[in-house]
């Protein structure tokens, strides 16, 4: 299903590329599914939370800065040098407050919220820290490669956007076999390791 999902994002999208502003509509029925399911299949054992104490347990002053310094930082660099001159004031003040909202984040996250939303504790391990740099780098080379791909098919072979998503397909292909593949693996045996890097390996 993952991965006739996979084609069929991309041959629509390829079809609606002509019509931008419908693609984000293609998103809105794949989504109300994935919610339906979720809402009755998914089964998780959480603890039942009175409303008040909930929303009391949100760290909220945290979300604020993340949430604020995020917008701050991509408005920023979205729009500097096509809505606004990279030395122009807009832009030089939404990365500037951005990253110290960021760093007002870390504070609240270390001496203020109770429940914080990154515990700095999970930064004292070597083993975590190796799993976040392996996830950002893995992150930031897969996000290129899916940006970049179409772009490369479009304005460099002159591809039509149906054959762009055409062309996309074996990613998105090995992406599906690859995760169901591991997530098998995983729960027959319990390894995670072996899995792991295996495929980034070979990947």
């Amino acid at each position: 299903m993952a991965m006739v999902s996979h084609f069929e994002v991309r041959t629509l999208r390829g079809r609606l590329a002509n019509h931008q502003h419908r693609c984000f509509y293609l998103n809105l029925p794949l989504d109300g599914l994935a919610f339906i399911i979720i809402f009755f299949f998914l089964d998780l054992k959480t603890p039942r939370t009175p409303l008040l104490a909930g929303l009391k347990a949100i760290d909220w002053v945290g979300a604020f800065f993340v949430i604020g310094g995020t917008l701050m930082i991509l408005f920023g660099l979205e729009d500097g040098g096509v809505e606004y001159p990279w030395k122009s004031a807009t832009i030089i003040c939404l990365l500037i407050f951005g990253f110290i909202s960021f760093i007002c984040f870390f504070l609240v996250e270390w001496k203020v919220a109770k429940y914080p939303i990154i515990p700095l504790r999970i930064f004292k391990h070597h083993s975590n820290l190796a799993a976040l740099f392996v996830c950002f780098f893995h992150g930031y080379v897969f996000i290129g490669g899916s940006y970049y791909l179409p772009l490369y098919f479009q304005t460099i072979l002159d591809c039509t956007p149906i054959l762009s998503g055409v062309y996309v397909l074996p990613t998105s292909v090995a992406l599906s076999i690859g995760s169901i593949a591991t997530g098998i693996f995983i729960r027959k045996t319990g390894m995670y390791l072996p899995g792991k890097f295996t495929i980034h390996t070979v990947g």
